[in-house]
């Protein structure tokens, strides 16, 4: 749109710095804090913070109004990182293990739908959430994911320093 502009910002209470945004529709977004923290944006206006987990940064990914995975990992090498889905009333959050490595958090996720999402780290790991559990993928992936994106259930391009691979 040759006009557009950004709006005036607006304080979101998510207590602390927004990491990450996912937006399924224009009256719904969530945004994640540092602080492990998630915010939901009604159209008009955004909610207080709820917990989601530990404090950590984290990523998040929402394929519809009532689905959301978020990743998020602290600074610590050996804390591990924090897996969570949102079933549109309630975060259920689990811990994967660090193998002792600030390359091994995971820093990106992203959901084609409610039963198929991404995660993937620095190591070139990546855990795949089927709508139930999330389980570790093996092989075949560069060392070094920052950045995935999924835009269906077939399709995934994972993306680090230079580089990119696909996932289907």
């Amino acid at each position: 749109r040759e006009h557009a502009k950004w709006t005036t910002p607006v304080s979101v209470p998510a207590g602390g710095t927004l990491t990450s945004v996912s937006c399924p529709s224009t009256s719904s977004c969530v945004a994640v804090s540092a602080g492990g923290q998630a915010s939901s944006y009604d159209g008009n206006s955004w909610s207080t913070g709820t917990p989601i987990g530990p404090e950590a940064t984290y990523e998040i990914s929402c394929p519809t109004i009532n689905f959301c995975a978020a990743v998020g990992a602290s600074g610590t090498p050996d804390a591990g990182s924090t897996v969570a889905t949102f079933d549109g009333t309630s975060w259920t959050t689990s811990q994967v293990p660090s193998h002792g490595s600030l390359r091994s958090r995971l820093l990106g996720v992203s959901c084609g739908s409610p039963k198929f999402c991404v995660a993937v780290n620095y190591d070139g790991e990546s855990l795949v959430f089927d709508g139930t559990t999330w389980s570790s993928v093996q092989g075949g992936a560069p060392a070094t994911f920052t950045s995935i994106s999924c835009p269906s259930t077939t399709f995934c391009m994972g993306v680090g320093p230079g580089l990119s691979e696909v996932f289907d």
